[in-house]
């Protein structure tokens, strides 16, 4: 409870802590990202992970590329440092092993000396109906889309609390507040859990200076479900529908590219974000409005 007795200046307030750097600079200048690092796992995926890490590299930010295999990273890498002429590191990691995630974190910091960012854009699921769905599948939906991410915000805290400053953007999925989830719901519900992860660690990371956020994309299109759409199975029958569900309820009645979405991440990891914390922002074009 509040003590309603005490004097309260400006020191109570926070004032001292204001960004005032930012004024009188214009919104271009706060978004440059030069000379930090960002770690994107999931970084070697053709969907998000590439948009991401190209969204933060066009900003001029140096990029670590986290993911299972080294060809799709370096292939990525590659394409990165050719358009936007930044450096990259490539690193191999299992994120649903603890101690490599450690491991991973303290070569990343090893770089440069220093972790700016993290985007958490890892993602592991088997989809199905929950009575289809076996032990084995159910576990690794509920650890890849969840687990994954714990064990990152464990690894990432003490570089970031070190240096009294980041920037964490944890994604999500707009399924997470939708309840027509069909073959999605092991999915859904883990990503409701990500979101719960963002709200608990904005608060305890805040004062030491780390913004924690989230962001929700909707249908995204990448090669492989766009084919799914040309090339209907019975066995794509249900993510089919689910996914057309969503765009019924989607108030711009369509699906998106992965660069929508990163440009939304991009913009939270910026100078030009001091005051979003704690935010899952809904990305999908309104589904859930």
């Amino acid at each position: 409870m509040a003590d309603e007795t005490k004097e309260i200046g400006l020191k109570e307030m926070g004032w001292y802590e204001v960004p005032q750097d930012i004024v009188g600079k214009s919104v271009i200048d706060l978004m440059s990202l030069k000379g930090r690092v960002a770690v994107v796992t999931g970084a070697g995926g053709v969907c998000l992970g590439q948009a991401l890490c190209h969204r933060l590299a066009g900003l001029g930010a140096d990029i670590v590329l986290v993911g299972r295999h080294m060809e799709n990273i370096a292939e990525v890498a590659k394409s990165v440092e050719e358009k936007w002429g930044v450096e990259t590191l490539c690193l191999c990691a299992d994120l649903m092993d603890f101690d490599a995630v450690g491991e991973m974190f303290k070569q990343a910091n090893a770089w440069k000396g220093h972790i700016d960012i993290l985007v958490n854009n890892a993602n592991a699921t088997r989809n199905g109906m929950i009575q289809d769905m076996t032990k084995e599948e159910i576990d690794y939906s509920i650890d890849g889309p969840y687990k994954s991410v714990a064990y990152c915000l464990h690894h990432v805290a003490p570089y970031m609390i070190a240096q009294r400053k980041g920037k964490i953007v944890n994604i999500s999925s707009e399924s997470s507040q939708r309840s027509k989830n069909v073959s999605l719901g092991i999915y859904a519900s883990s990503k409701s859990a990500v979101n719960g992860l963002t709200r608990s660690y904005a608060g305890e990371l805040a004062p030491y200076g780390i913004i924690v956020n989230g962001v929700a994309p909707g249908v995204m299109f990448k090669p492989s479900l766009r084919s799914m759409f040309e090339n209907p199975t019975e066995a794509t029958k249900g993510p089919r529908m689910s996914m057309y569900l969503s765009i019924q309820d989607n108030i711009i009645k369509r699906v998106s590219i992965p660069e929508e979405v990163a440009n939304t991440v991009a913009f939270l990891c910026t100078d030009a974000n001091t005051y979003i914390a704690g935010q899952t922002i809904m990305n999908g074009g309104g589904s859930v409005v």
